[in-house]
């Protein structure tokens, strides 16, 4: 016989040994479990291959041998300045050589470089031809400033020559032996 009676229910008071959850105890228990469950995630993220993988890097600016024989062409002409350039007719001008071209003219110095100096003679000779067929290239050259000499700054002259170091040094040693007898005799 089963018996639903009083002996089944709980006393009112609970005895000491019965574990009941504490507020705290519910706590440190959530907080532990979020610290797993992040910690899982993050450990599960990491082990992950990369989905995303770089491309290699290709140079696109490969000079072939034609391209090096056209630039030591170049540059023997460009050594030559105004004499040869007004003689002999230029070198052929290849796509490795107008990037050299607008690399100078984009430089922080371009009228120093023997690029554009050809090209300004080049444009002067004739500055509306040159315009006509070089409509960007014209007017970048005509706002360049012409190139200015650097000035050689001499310093100075003193206006008191410095002593020598043997005079500075006799000078020293006599100036102690004078306080050491100063010294000695009392005065």
């Amino acid at each position: 016989m089963v018996s639903y009676g009083r002996d089944l229910e709980l006393p009112s008071r609970q005895s000491w040994w019965v574990m009941r959850p504490s507020p705290m105890n519910t706590a440190i228990r959530r907080r532990w479990s979020r610290a797993w469950l992040v910690s899982s995630l993050a450990l599960l993220a990491l082990s992950l291959p990369p989905a995303v993988t770089a491309s290699p890097i290709r140079s696109r600016t490969q000079i072939s041998a034609q391209a090096v024989r056209d630039l030591r062409s170049w540059v023997a002409f460009l050594n030559g300045g105004q004499q040869l350039w007004s003689h002999v007719k230029n070198p052929p001008v290849t796509l490795a050589v107008r990037r050299l071209m607008a690399q100078a003219l984009s430089s922080s110095n371009p009228t120093s470089s023997p690029w554009v100096q050809y090209l300004t003679w080049r444009r002067d000779l004739n500055p509306v031809r040159f315009d006509h067929w070089h409509p960007f290239l014209g007017p970048e050259l005509q706002n360049l400033t012409p190139p200015t000499q650097p000035q050689i700054l001499t310093p100075p002259s003193p206006s008191v020559p410095e002593p020598g170091t043997l005079v500075m040094s006799l000078a020293l040693v006599g100036t102690g032996v004078w306080w050491r007898r100063r010294m000695v005799t009392g005065l």
